[in-house]
């Protein structure tokens, strides 16, 4: 496979999120009686008819991994100690059993998965070459063309960093370059084509795509800073949702018709995009972490948005995506 890296470069203006339209912040949900509060990043998934999620507990101080079908069964494990865990569902359609993986950062920062067949009844490890995450990052994982795809930060270099794990069992590592200090976003694009947001210097979002294998290298997405963290939801055929915490805590939305090339503010009334430089919706919010996406019917709205609030408290965010609504609670492992 050829692969090719454009340094992401440090931006010398600072270009605050834009389009700070009225929104309703997050109200106190009710703690649930399963532990502490959450802490570090989440995850989420779905597996057609319910919601899975991922996150960080605080019952030891490396802090416990624990994990949800939503609504049906409440929070399970811990499997492990870490940090910044995702998940995601692989179907029958991925030529094996259907099964959820979870990938993490373990307390020496290696990267860790396992996977479970019957929902969490058993628990087998994936076998991974050896990857170090930079400090306060995670991996993000998407199923593409036969095989889960990790993506995460080096440690020490902080290059974005491409772990394909094919059914054979056969790992292969690539390294994309940049400078990246967020946990990355990823979507797989309906022709197989993956889509990357990341968070480069100076918090400036930038954009990469591989297709066929090969890496594109890096697009700075104007008129917008990362925060905490930033999430990618396939819609319907080419459309996509770009989910971003800004440097100001606040949650906000854009919106792309073909596949992240570019982007529009999203309309709040009709949904549709528009060419103009107003790329963001705000969503309000005071966030601590970067958001999660799902829907529960792949590329189908609605769109749940998981996020952890500045009280430790997981919430959610359900909605069109064009008019979605804070709601709660959501239970805290």
């Amino acid at each position: 496979m050829k692969h090719k890296s454009t340094l992401i470069s440090i931006a010398v203006a600072a270009i605050l999120l834009i389009s700070m339209v009225a929104a309703a912040g997050l109200t106190q949900a009710t703690p649930a009686t399963v532990g502490g509060p959450v802490i570090g990043g989440l995850g989420a998934t779905s597996d057609g008819t319910n919601i899975w999620l991922v996150a960080q507990g605080t019952s030891v101080p490396a802090g416990n991994i624990y994990y949800e079908e939503l609504g049906v069964t409440g929070w399970l494990g811990p499997i492990g100690t870490g940090t910044n865990p995702c998940i995601l569902y692989l179907g029958t359609g991925s030529g094996t059993t259907a099964h959820l993986d979870i990938f993490w950062v373990s307390t020496s920062g290696a990267l860790v998965g396992k996977t479970t067949p019957d929902g969490g009844s058993s628990w087998s490890a994936i076998t991974l070459l050896s990857s170090q995450a930079a400090a306060g990052t995670g991996p993000f994982a998407v199923y593409s063309i036969g095989q889960v795809d990790v993506f995460y930060v080096q440690s020490g270099t902080n290059n974005l960093m491409w772990l394909s794990l094919p059914a054979n069992g056969n790992n292969l590592q690539h390294n994309l370059g940049g400078q990246v200090f967020a946990t990355p976003a990823a979507a797989v694009n309906p022709d197989g084509s993956t889509t990357l947001v990341v968070r480069g210097a100076s918090s400036h979002i930038w954009r990469g795509t591989i297709a066929s294998g090969e890496f594109g290298g890096y697009t700075e997405l104007h008129d917008g800073l990362i925060g905490p963290g930033a999430a990618l939801w396939h819609g319907p055929s080419t459309t996509m949702y770009l989910f971003v915490v800004g440097t100001n805590d606040q949650l906000y939305m854009a919106m792309s018709g073909d596949n992240g090339a570019t982007w529009y503010t999203v309309n709040q009334i009709t949904g549709t995009g528009s060419h103009t430089s107003l790329y963001w919706r705000a969503l309000g919010g005071v966030c601590a972490s970067g958001p999660a996406v799902t829907s529960v019917v792949p590329n189908t709205p609605p769109v749940y948005v998981f996020l952890r609030g500045g009280n430790g408290i997981c919430y959610i965010r359900v909605g069109g995506p064009v008019t979605p609504l804070w709601t709660g609670p959501i239970l805290e492992p």
